[in-house]
């Protein structure tokens, strides 16, 4: 009896402990964060200032049903080309389209591929970065080979390529973007793998008889997450330009609905006449891809362990200095 009293007490005092490293732990995390944001704002202003401008395109694009005073589709063509006022923000179309309204959702249009064409490629990329790399020999050899062949065209003459085969369709267009993304996010996941796959936890599971899939999944591909992450994060900035070229050829989202590149197109025949039909698609769209661009940068160094600001964990490391300010 008293020996069972012993352990229910040696228990709850575990539990106890393990109550409060967790709590100080969280803690920890708190002022990891402030201090990271903190120190962000004060090195890498623009990143929060885009930042900002990013979020609240992501909320326009996503409650466009909302926000959006008109229908992007509908014409009235006794309204074309009115200048910006109170009734169109920013100005109609040829067709009497709200200039506004379409901004919003060819934002939709453009995201939408630009990063649903990332997360396929990031995702293809990297399983064959590291299971070459894992393999080596003649499987690494031949998918190098591959990799070569690709990385040889542009990826905007590779997805002209690859639209042009397939069809003009936002499928087609993001198929496109994708394979075109494959072979950098390979190579560069390749060459964390080869690194990594020599550690020796890689080494202690394969010695006691782990899978090759079970090696790759649970032991290299998440200690490459962090600069693929990264370096996708930059790279929806390029998709976006790709699909927007795309659209201006007349190869991306097919029309009546708006795309930022279309919407380019229309109107650079109006540029004399109504210049805001072109001038207000292409500051959304130079925005946007430059505020991608500056979150990709700001995550490189996030998860560079020789930035002197970070310590490779996902906040930037603090001192008695900084702990003191808060």
């Amino acid at each position: 009896m008293i020996c069972a009293i012993i352990v229910v007490v040696n228990l709850k005092n575990i539990e106890n402990s393990f109550s409060r490293t967790i709590r100080l732990q969280n803690s920890l995390y708190r002022i990891g964060a402030k201090l990271g944001l903190r120190r962000l704002a004060k090195t890498r202003p623009l990143v929060i200032l885009f930042g900002a401008i990013l979020i609240t395109i992501v909320f326009l694009t996503i409650f466009a049903d909302f926000v959006s005073p008109y229908n992007p589709l509908v014409q009235d063509i006794s309204s074309r080309l009115e200048s910006p006022g109170q009734e169109f923000l920013f100005g109609s179309d040829n067709f009497g389209r709200d200039v506004f309204s379409r901004v919003i959702y060819g934002s939709r249009s453009s995201l939408y591929i630009a990063i649903t064409s990332v997360i396929i490629g990031t995702i293809l990329g990297t399983i064959i970065g590291t299971f070459s790399a894992y393999r080596g020999g003649w499987v690494d050899q031949v998918s190098q080979r591959g990799i070569d062949t690709l990385l040889g065209f542009p990826s905007l003459v590779l997805a002209i390529i690859l639209v042009v085969t397939l069809g003009s369709s936002t499928q087609a267009v993001t198929i496109a973007i994708a394979v075109a993304l494959i072979p950098q996010v390979a190579r560069l996941s390749r060459a964390h793998a080869l690194s990594i796959k020599e550690e020796d936890f890689v080494i202690a599971a394969r010695s006691i008889g782990a899978q090759p899939m079970s090696i790759i999944f649970k032991h290299i591909i998440p200690h490459t997450f962090g600069p693929i992450v990264a370096y996708a994060a930059g790279y929806v900035s390029v998709a976006i330009v790709v699909e927007s070229a795309l659209s201006f050829i007349g190869l991306g989202v097919p029309p009546p609905y708006p795309s930022w590149g279309g919407m380019l197109q229309e109107g650079r025949l109006y540029m004399e006449v109504a210049p805001w039909v072109t001038i207000f698609p292409g500051i959304a769209l130079s925005v946007t891809a430059f505020s991608f661009a500056l979150l990709g940068d700001a995550l490189r160094d996030i998860f560079d362990p020789r930035d002197r600001f970070y310590n490779g964990s996902f906040f930037p490391s603090g001192n008695k200095s900084d702990l003191k300010e808060m």
